[in-house]
């Protein structure tokens, strides 16, 4: 089962609920829209085109440890977060980024293992998303895809 490992190097940031303004518009709040962006353009960069078989993510996320985990002469491993942010949130944000640039659409998935600790002495907050899937492996048909990109290419042109 072929899998890639990405790691999106920021603070991990929850799916908020839509904000409405007075004029009754509805948007995505800004700093979820921009950690949603983060992900979509790390992932553009591991996957060519997006995967159309089942997918299954595992995910870490490592938030930023608070002031009373902080310690100066002990080591400080990594430690069970188990206050907010709440988990199903922050897999939200994470799977609306990975939204078409790593799978086509996300009820492809039918796992996900996620998990939610406070970074260990040395690292930094960060997401740690680990895809996998049934069938090939990308690189195997990157050729067929650009194949086929360029008979649309093409056909648009001679058409």
């Amino acid at each position: 089962m072929p899998s890639k490992t990405i790691v999106i190097p920021s603070k991990p940031v929850p799916k908020r609920r839509p904000m409405h303004t007075k004029s009754g518009i509805v948007y995505t709040p800004a700093k979820t829209r921009n950690f949603e962006n983060l992900v979509k353009s790390i992932a553009s960069m591991h996957f060519p085109h997006a995967i159309t078989s089942p997918v299954k993510i595992k995910l870490k996320f490592k938030l930023p440890r608070p002031k009373r985990l902080i310690w100066k002469r002990k080591p400080m491993p990594e430690v069970i977060c188990d206050v907010q942010p709440d988990l199903s949130n922050l897999i939200k944000s994470v799977e609306d980024g990975l939204n078409g640039v790593a799978f086509v659409d996300d009820r492809q998935i039918y796992q996900i293992f996620a998990e939610k600790v406070y970074h260990a002495g040395g690292d930094r907050p960060e997401t740690i998303i680990t895809i996998e899937w049934e069938g090939e492996d990308i690189e195997d048909n990157i050729e067929d895809v650009e194949k086929e990109e360029k008979k649309k290419i093409f056909v648009k042109r001679k058409g």
